[in-house]
């Protein structure tokens, strides 16, 4: 589940070229974003 989880991070931070606007889609916080897709 968790690889399926950075996946869609990872697809909508690209679209909007913004962790902070793909955190405020997904209602967490922009390090959330970033250790999911990078870790």
């Amino acid at each position: 589940m968790d690889k399926i989880r950075a996946l869609q991070y990872f697809k909508r931070t690209a679209e909007l070229n913004s962790f902070s606007l793909a955190a405020k889609e997904f209602d967490v916080p922009p390090s959330s974003v970033s250790r999911r897709i990078f870790i």
